[in-house]
């Protein structure tokens, strides 16, 4: 059912900061990809998390980049950061994929209102419980958790522990500042 309108893109620039955070990788996402084309969605926006804002543009119609500057202390310089976005859904539910280096970072998509979205991190202490007992392998460095798994082991592991794989206190509400609007489909 689509009755929240936002840009696909607004969930971008939230992940990028929740990214920073706890977060799970795997070089797959869970489910198929959302057809940017498909959403009616192109051009740039600008989206605003925190105190961070982020320039998202629609490269084709299957392709989105988020940018953002980030600040380098050693260097005491500005520099320009970028990540390709996927957006994806398994079964009802919609996930915002950053693909950095080959892994994609992913985050649960739940639109929150007319104009933003929130995006939820994993629970740490449910994926590091999961890691301990075997229940998902690949290896951890902090509260990043990066799965070795097939495309299939993923999805599993997401549909089974969905009501609890995803926090509400590791969220964020992300708002579009400037552009067009898309739609997100309502979860049901």
């Amino acid at each position: 059912m689509l009755d929240k309108i936002i840009h696909c893109a607004m969930l971008i620039a939230l992940a990028l900061s929740c990214a920073s955070c706890a977060s799970l990788k795997c070089e797959h996402f869970p489910g198929e990809r959302e057809l940017i084309a498909d959403k009616g969605l192109s051009g740039r926006s600008i989206w605003k998390f925190g105190t961070e804002t982020f320039h998202v543009q629609t490269v084709n119609p299957n392709k989105v980049i988020a940018s953002w500057v980030k600040w380098d202390e050693a260097t005491a310089t500005h520099t320009l950061e970028s990540v390709e976005v996927v957006l994806s859904k398994l079964d009802e539910t919609l996930f915002l994929n950053l693909r950095k280096d080959g892994l994609y970072t992913i985050l649960r998509v739940v639109p929150a209102g007319e104009h933003e979205v929130v995006l939820l991190t994993i629970d740490n202490a449910k994926v590091d419980a999961d890691f301990e007992k075997g229940a998902i392998k690949g290896n951890k460095k902090g509260g990043e958790f990066t799965l070795e798994c097939s495309k299939e082991e993923l999805e599993a592991y997401v549909r089974a522990n969905l009501n609890t794989l995803f926090s509400l206190k590791a969220s964020g509400v992300l708002k579009l500042i400037e552009g067009k609007y898309g739609v997100v489909k309502k979860l049901l």
